[in-house]
């Protein structure tokens, strides 16, 4: 909660330093800024409601942030002395806003912001309005990497300290300017998912209170002439997930032999901060062949990679198996998988965003750098990293030919995801340090029951 005291400096008498210590939290005043009432040295009770973190005064404008037990959004106070530890607050209740996005056909369209106040990073002060500008102000570049593509919302509604949940359908109230595609998922069901074509949908997906943004790896077509569009993907996102022990650098050393991997295989990868420890690489692929297959493709090109850093790189789909490395998520590749867009906030302390950075820049970056209040200056004033992407499109072909050169040598399928149905020879889903028996001998397709053969004792 953010309450701005609209007040002159003056009211609380000439400026000097001070210092107030509200249950335990310290409250500066500087000089030249203002100050409190020399009396207020001790609790302080605002409309009943206790002050949860420091109370910051400057000229002109007089912001408290953080106060529990104040419910709704604020947007001006009137404020006065009831006692020397005490302050009477009134506030007024924040209009709707509204953002005002370009449309593709060069109109204008307005989105209304409820609750523009509401913070949604708390201990940076950013609101749903300064969320939903953000979305606003990156506009094409935004469109560029996840327009037209179905998308599931991360959506929180009460910031990124409470509830949470991913949305699949589409929230109530869908406005008429913003498309649906229907979906098809692992367990055979069907139905629709939202597309972001304008930039208004995106604004919209955050009044919805959604903060980051999951497109599927597919192209929705824009007509039905292409059915089976949605089934073959058009982009390739491979997922360098550090393991305890391990941080960004080594995510970017990873980084760098994938890309290495990736020119063997014609391939081209375009790199971005995950918005957190690791290190996502995109790569543009033509749509002919369906998710199965491009996981496979995926797995072989995790598998020459962990080839040529066994001690850096891990395609171990058990935690207790990978140790400190790098995971290569092959299962990213899976139907219903997706990862943080390009330029998608994150809900992490900082306000992080997920960042596109050229290879040249990678090694020198810092994920924290890149925050939904610098990325706007950023993108407005550098050349678009990614600005080849399209033209870089190419066959997946020999990551193909990689993967059956690897199943002829013996190496199997690899898991799947522990929500997926059981997969044609994929090994057994039980966590290896619990399993007693051969592979064998459980039923095939990763159940993880065991066949029946009672006269069998289990592997020692």
């Amino acid at each position: 909660m953010r309450v701005e005291l609209r007040l002159a400096g003056e009211q609380f008498g000439p400026a000097r330093s001070a210092a107030v210590h509200a249950f335990g939290l310290g409250v500066g005043v500087f000089p030249g800024e203002g100050s409190l009432c020399p009396g207020l040295t001790k609790d302080v009770v605002l409309g009943g409601a206790e002050l949860g973190s420091p109370l910051g005064l400057g000229s002109g404008r007089w912001i408290l942030s953080g106060v529990a037990g104040l419910h709704g959004s604020v947007n001006a106070a009137t404020v006065g002395m009831d006692s020397p530890h005490r302050l009477r607050l009134r506030v007024a209740r924040m209009a709707d806003a509204s953002i005002e996005c370009p449309t593709p056909a060069g109109e204008v369209r307005s989105v209304r912001i409820s609750s523009p106040d509401r913070v949604l990073w708390p201990d940076e002060g950013i609101t749903k309005l300064e969320l939903a500008t953000f979305i606003r102000d990156l506009g094409a570049a935004f469109l560029r990497r996840a327009g037209g593509r179905p998308m599931t919302l991360q959506r929180f509604p009460t910031g990124i300290t409470g509830e949470e949940f991913y949305s699949k359908n589409p929230p109530r109230g869908l406005p008429s300017y913003v498309r649906t595609v229907t979906m098809t998922y692992p367990s055979g069901r069907r139905h629709p998912q939202l597309v972001v074509d304008e930039i208004a949908a995106a604004v919209w997906a955050v009044q919805m209170n959604t903060i980051t943004f999951h497109p599927w790896p597919v192209t929705a077509p824009t007509s039905t002439d292409d059915p089976h569009g949605l089934d073959y993907p058009d982009e390739v996102r491979i997922d360098l997930d550090p393991q305890p022990g391990r941080g960004f650098a080594d995510a970017t050393r990873a980084a760098y032999l994938l890309r290495e991997v990736l020119t063997e295989a014609g391939l081209t990868g375009f790199p971005k901060t995950s918005g957190n420890r690791g290190v996502h690489v995109y790569v543009p692929i033509t749509p002919t062949r369906e998710f199965l297959d491009v996981r496979h493709g995926v797995i072989a090109i995790a598998r020459e990679v962990e080839r040529r850093a066994p001690d850096l790189v891990t395609t171990a789909w058990w935690k207790e198996q990978r140790g400190e490395r790098i995971f290569v998520d092959y299962n990213q590749a899976c139907r219903d998988r997706t990862i943080a867009a390009a330029y998608s906030p994150r809900p992490l302390p900082g306000a992080p965003v997920s960042m596109p950075v050229t290879w040249d820049a990678l090694a020198d970056v810092a994920p924290a750098d890149f925050t939904v209040r610098t990325v706007p200056d950023l993108v407005a004033t550098q050349a678009d990293p990614w600005a080849e992407y399209a033209e870089a499109r190419a066959d997946f072909g020999t990551a193909m030919t990689w993967w059956e050169r690897d199943v002829a040598d013996g190496l199997p399928e690899l898991a799947f995801p522990p929500d997926y149905p059981k997969m044609p020879g994929e090994p057994p889903r039980v966590q290896p340090s619990k399993q007693r028996y051969d592979d064998d001998e459980y039923v095939p397709g990763g159940s993880g029951y065991l066949r029946e053969h009672p006269e069998l004792p289990p592997r020692a």
